[in-house]
């Protein structure tokens, strides 16, 4: 068999799905199925000869080497696809982590604001109670004063 042969053999999905699948008895028997006519005989050697040629160890070696390849090659694709998959999902993982951290500044920013304005209520509360003990004082004061006058005026 050319390696042209073996090339469009392994090319299909189907080929490398048996390739994959074979061992080496496996291998000398699809070597004899494809290349051997029905006539062919098995020899004491293992090798199986035919009019025009045989399948010798040879072939069955390197249909075992091209299995061997198109297993890596299915293993890096497998690993590709998978390390891509990875990639993405990491990704959306970042993204939304990403957003979960922008909200999550977002409420701590809204946090500090509230207890800035908790804060600022408590100072004004504050002022306001001493606005008005000196109003009171005030008020008290003049009430006193008023009383004076009165007091004052009621002693002439």
């Amino acid at each position: 068999p050319s390696s042209d042969e073996d090339a469009t053999f392994t090319s299909t999905a189907a080929g490398r799905a048996t390739l994959a699948s074979l061992d080496e008895d496996g291998a000398r028997m699809l070597l004899t199925s494809l290349f051997a006519p029905p006539a062919a005989a098995c020899t004491k050697e293992g090798v199986v000869s035919f009019d025009g040629g045989e399948v010798t160890e040879r072939d069955v070696a390197r249909l075992s080497l091209t299995v061997a390849v198109e297993n890596l090659r299915a293993r890096r694709r497998n690993l590709e696809r998978r390390s891509a998959e990875v990639g993405l999902e990491a990704v959306a993982l970042a993204e939304k982590e990403a957003k979960r951290a922008k909200k999550s500044a977002a409420l701590m920013q809204r946090l500090r604001v509230r207890r800035q304005c908790t804060e600022e209520i408590e100072r004004v509360d504050q002022q306001e109670l001493n606005l008005l003990a000196v109003q009171e004082a005030l008020q008290q004061t003049e009430d006193e004063g008023e009383m004076r006058m009165a007091l004052a005026k009621g002693l002439e």
